[in-house]
């Protein structure tokens, strides 16, 4: 009956020291990395996709202060925020701050487009020269009221 119970011992401490071992070799494989260097056009794509990101993100964060005014529909929140932009110093700074921050975004965009035109990348959104013109006169008629 000891003889058993050791057997049983013995088996379960190989069961947890193999068990061990997998997990640490599991550990090992995912801890190695492998670096791909990429051709100038790729690394162009990359600031293009960042830049898109971050385009994006002061969008986003725009939308979620309106929405954050209050419980209302996102609708109702934007009605409020854009009547009250005259009287309210706070609504028109975040205004002119998205504004100018969408501004740059378009420019850094435009600019890295046009200055590697060779670069070809698919589903390219070129941003015009209309839209980023669109975007300036925005921002000065912000500053302006």
């Amino acid at each position: 009956m000891i003889m058993r119970k050791y057997n049983y011992l013995i088996l379960f401490l190989c069961f947890n020291l193999f068990s061990f071992c997998s997990v640490q070799l599991a550990q090992d494989v995912s801890e190695s990395t492998t670096t791909t260097v990429l051709d100038y056009c790729q690394t162009i794509e990359v600031q293009y996709v960042n830049l898109s990101n971050e385009l994006l993100t002061a969008a986003n964060e725009f939308t979620t202060y309106i929405d954050d005014i209050s419980p209302n529909p996102i609708n109702t929140d934007r009605e409020v925020f854009f009547s009250e932009l005259d009287i309210n110093y706070k609504y028109k700074e975040i205004y002119i701050e998205y504004l100018t921050q969408r501004y740059d975004y378009l420019l850094k965009i435009r600019n890295l487009l046009v200055d590697n035109s060779e670069c070809n990348f698919p589903n390219d959104q070129s941003i015009t020269a209309d839209q980023l013109l669109k975007a300036e006169q925005e921002l000065k008629k912000a500053k302006n009221e």
